[in-house]
Order: structure tokens, then sequence, then C-alpha cells
């Protein structure tokens, strides 16, 4: 078990002296990917939709491609 933690707080050490080791801005990183990921609409369902106006229609359509 001590050598468990000795590995955790030697691998903590290690990422905290990296470009990108501070944890809180990679959670931070992490919990807004993961907000985009899981509130993400398919275009199909958006191009059916009726509020959405023929112009904007025209312009994912063009993105799609």
């Amino acid at each position: 078990m001590k050598i468990l933690r000795l590995f955790l707080f030697l691998t903590f050490v290690a990422l905290s002296f990296t470009g990108c080791g501070n944890l809180l801005y990679l959670s931070k990183l992490g919990w807004h990917q993961s907000l985009i990921t899981f509130h993400s609409v398919p275009i199909e369902e958006i191009l059916e939709k009726d509020g959405v106006g023929q112009e904007d229609k025209e312009k994912i359509r063009s993105f799609k491609k």
C-alpha cells in the first residue's frame, strides 16, 4: 500500500512540473468537453425542425459536405 501511495504522489509531482500539469485546468477542460459532447444535436435533427430558417439550413448543408 505504501508503494502505491508513493507512486501516486510521485506521479502527481511529475505532472505538476509539466506544462499542463495543473489538475484543476485539466479537469475544467474535461468537464467542458463533456458538456459539448453530451449536448450536441445531430445535423439531420436540426434540418428537420420548422423553427430553423431556410438560410440557416443552407449554411448547415454547405458545412456538411
